[in-house]
């Protein structure tokens, strides 16, 4: 019997299998409430000023909103 080998990502990257699509996490510039004061931070109406990069999911007061 041959053994498969199973194709390992570098470490501290997340290998993703040929024709699955990425899932990529809103952030606070994605939310309706977000406004932009650097290209780095802005000011949320509701919670002051945050980073434009931080993950939707850890809103402090779970009010993210959706721009459309």
């Amino acid at each position: 019997m041959v053994a498969l080998s199973r194709r390992r990502a570098p470490a501290g990257t997340t290998y993703i299998p040929p024709g699955e699509k990425e899932v990529v996490m809103p952030t606070c510039s994605d939310c309706a409430l977000y406004t932009r004061k650097t290209a780095t931070s802005g000011e949320c109406s509701i919670n002051g000023p945050v980073p434009a990069d931080r993950d939707a999911g850890r809103c402090p007061s779970r009010t993210f909103r959706p721009r459309g």
